[in-house]
């Protein structure tokens, strides 16, 4: 039965009986401000505490009525005692997203991904402490795993507890509903205490997890040792001991113990890092101040001689452990390695690396296009834009484009059709009315076994929404398409399916980057996520370079408040050229007479435009089409000769927004030049056509300023001849890059 327990208005000494009551071994602890090391017991001796509860009499000394901590806040729990043996699992998840995945993953992987019901507390630095007792027979460890953030407090360990106070000022507190006198606390599951003591398990970026030894030590970016040093100085003697006794049976003299100590002390001094740092003050004598120094090694040197005659000698007669290291699996290895001098056949052991040789390389498939020349199939993409503008219809309008089998889509071809997947936790009967009118304008039907939309919230972080979502997916396709693999997947948006995740943080996406990589792999299907600007609207998309980075395309829209016509902007594309941008019509659709829709259409000059300039096709003789403008080929000529003189009198037209009111801006020349009357739209049209020619692109005209601007990379002017044969001699007028950015 449950003790009784009012925390609101309990004392310090009452938070402590109550844990006595439970089997805790409570002790007083360190305030933040007494101590560096303020995580540990507030007694001069306290390893004495480790094995057995305190008496009644001394535990009345620190926590009864006139007891000499009964008003300190700050205790804490020696875990692993008996008869209690409660032990502590902390997950750092307010540090590392790899704690909540690994916690996750096992109770997918063992309960059915029911998580465990146990007292909980949240720290003080905001992590999360589960209780349990070991079960009879299990002694468990006290290990930490900082690739996962998980810490294991078993035999020997330490735990605050509430009341406490942290160094950021919070304090530690029970879990509503899971505190220690609402729930009991569980024995340990077997299956838990076995991921316990193989908790040197790492998790790749893709969220599996691999299971090694258990760790002894944490290591720092160096690779020098901070915890488990006293392990690490135990074996450095008992082994180095041990070869003495193999070299010789005779116990060395203390002149020869004391050449060899050095050397030894001196290896493991280099070996470890001292957890007090003050800059001046060499790294043994801060060692030895945290009793891990040469006090330390020479009392279990000593301990290691005595046992010459018995231990030492009986390690010494058993046969050497094979040292598994890379330096003697690669001398093992090669010995093993086929001579092909002869030109012989050789099989070629099959847990390589793939290798590929230059033959392979030419040999290769060009990459294919599921959206001519922006999105590849099988491949990694953003759609990103501010709230509103309109990426969500460009998006789903694409979906079915594909899902429906339609050839083209704005005016770019669709080479690939078949099953969509759309993710998204958006209203669904918007969603419906978007489709409907992307029906009714096109002139298509969707079929309910090519496009499917999946509304439930989930998180791609945590490993049980990982698998769902993939049994889910197979289950679809199978149902669906008979095992046909999608086509395109849709995430709308990204934040709502890494809810919590740091976008700006490159582990956390990178992370994420490799779940997409594993579910686009097992579907071979390609994807797109939603996304958004950088807030100062410059450098495409916002978040981790690591997310940037993984992009096969990244395309970047806008769109004026009320306008009907948005820029696409290819940001980046890997296969393609890409800088380019493209003007779609937002146009509004009615679909049931009082609901409306926005519908995104490329006007027929567009496609005119898309056809003629994007896909080679030969123009009206004459005439050069700009979007929806049409203009003499002497006109663009005159645009093209001052982007010319301008560049190279370092003022290279600027495409950036925020030059709007500066004489260099793309928009203010272009009006300059040809006297029309354009709108913004327009005059975008116009730039972007003569980049989509591959006629302009956006290049840095000073490198030491960084000033970017509009470069001709093909002058059309300079052709030559033009026939069946060849499309004119590209003349290159970019001039020497090496001079740039000394004008």
């Amino acid at each position: 039965m449950l003790p009784e327990f009012d925390s609101e208005f309990a004392s310090p000494a009452d938070y402590a009986k109550l844990y006595r009551q439970l089997g805790m071994q409570v002790v007083p602890a360190y305030m933040p401000n007494e101590a560096k090391s303020w995580k540990r017991p507030f007694l001069q001796e306290w390893k004495q505490y480790t094995h057995e509860l305190v008496s009644q009499e001394v535990f009345d000394g620190w926590y009864g009525a006139a007891g000499k901590y009964s008003q300190r806040s700050n205790m804490g729990l020696i875990t692993g005692v008996s008869p209690g043996r409660i032990v502590v699992v902390d997950l750092d998840t307010h540090k590392n997203p790899k704690a909540q995945i690994w916690w996750d993953g096992v109770h997918t992987d063992h309960n059915a991904g029911i998580m465990s019901e146990c007292p909980t507390q949240r720290t003080g630095g905001g992590g999360y402490q589960m209780f349990f007792r070991a079960p009879e027979g299990w002694n468990c460890p006290t290990c930490k795993n900082s690739e996962l953030g998980v810490d294991i407090r078993g035999v020997g360990g330490f735990a605050m507890l509430p009341p406490s106070k942290h160094e950021s000022g919070k304090h530690y507190d029970w879990l509503t509903d899971q505190e220690p006198d609402t729930i009991e606390i569980p024995e340990m599951p077997k299956w838990l205490c076995d991921e316990i003591d193989s908790l040197g398990a790492t998790i790749t970026p893709a969220g599996e997890r691999i299971k090694t030894a258990t760790p002894e030590a944490e290591f720092d970016e160096w690779g020098k040792r901070k915890d488990g040093r006293e392990s690490l100085m135990h074996r450095m003697i008992f082994r180095k001991v041990i070869d003495l006794y193999r070299d010789a049976p005779i116990i060395p003299t203390e002149s020869e113990q004391t050449t060899h100590k050095k050397e030894l002390f001196e290896s493991y001094v280099e070996s470890v890092e001292a957890r007090i740092h003050e800059p001046g003050t060499p790294k043994h004598m801060l060692l030895e101040r945290e009793n891990r120094g040469i006090t330390l090694f020479n009392q279990k040197w000593r301990a290691a001689i005595k046992q010459w005659d018995t231990k030492i000698a009986d390690e010494a007669g058993k046969p050497q452990p094979y040292e598994t290291n890379e330096r003697v699996i690669l001398e093992n290895f090669t010995q093993d390695v086929p001579d092909i001098t002869d030109g012989g056949e050789v099989q070629r052991p099959p847990d390589l690396f793939r290798v590929w040789d230059i033959e392979d390389l030419r040999n290769m498939s060009p990459p294919v296009w599921l959206w001519e020349g922006i999105i590849v199939e099988g491949g990694s993409h953003f759609f990103a834009a501010a709230p509103g503008v309109g990426k969500t219809f460009v998006g789903m309008g694409l979906g079915v484009a594909v899902a429906t089998g339609m050839d083209s889509f704005l005016g770019r071809k669709v080479n690939t059709h078949g099953l969509v997947i759309y993710i998204t936790t958006e209203g669904l009967y918007d969603h419906y009315n978007r489709i409907s009118a992307f029906e009714d304008e096109y002139g298509v039907k969707l079929d309910r076994k090519n496009y499917i939309v999946i509304p439930d919230a989930l998180n791609l972080m945590r490993e049980a929404d990982r698998l769902r979502l993939m049994k889910t997916l197979s289950w679809e396709i199978n149902y669906r398409s008979k095992g046909k693999d999608p086509a395109l997947i849709i995430y709308d948006t990204i934040s709502k399916v890494i809810p919590g995740a740091d976008e700006n943080g490159a582990p956390e996406m990178s992370i994420f980057n490799d779940i997409r990589t594993k579910i686009r792999q097992a579907f071979n299907s390609a994807d797109i996520g939603m996304h958004h600007v950088a807030k100062n609207g410059e450098g495409g998309m916002r978040g981790s370079s690591a997310l940037i980075g993984d992009g096969d395309s990244i395309m970047t829209m806008d769109r004026e408040k009320g306008s009907d016509e948005l820029i696409m902007t290819a940001y980046k594309i890997k296969a393609a050229p890409d800088g380019w941008s493209m003007t779609i019509n937002m146009k509004t659709v009615s679909t049931d007479g009082f609901k409306t829709s926005l519908v995104p259409t490329i006007q027929k000059s567009d496609k005119a435009a898309a056809r003629d300039v994007g896909f080679g096709n030969k123009q009206e003789t004459g005439f050069y089409y700009a979007g929806p403008i049409k203009m003499p080929i002497e006109e663009r000529d005159r645009i093209l000769a001052s982007i010319k003189e301008d560049w190279d009198a370092n003022k290279p037209w600027s495409m950036a927004r925020n030059m709007k009111l500066d004489p260099r801006h793309a928009y203010r020349r272009l009006h300059a030049i040809t006297r029309r009357k354009l709108n913004e739209s327009n005059s975008y049209a116009v730039i972007s056509a003569l980049v989509d020619s591959g006629f302009i692109a956006e290049q840095v005209r000073n490198k030491d300023t960084k000033m970017k601007g509009l470069k001709i990379i093909f002058d059309p002017r300079n052709v030559t001849e033009v026939n069946s044969k060849n499309s004119g001699s590209r003349i290159d007028t970019s001039g020497p890059e090496s001079n740039e950015n000394n004008d």
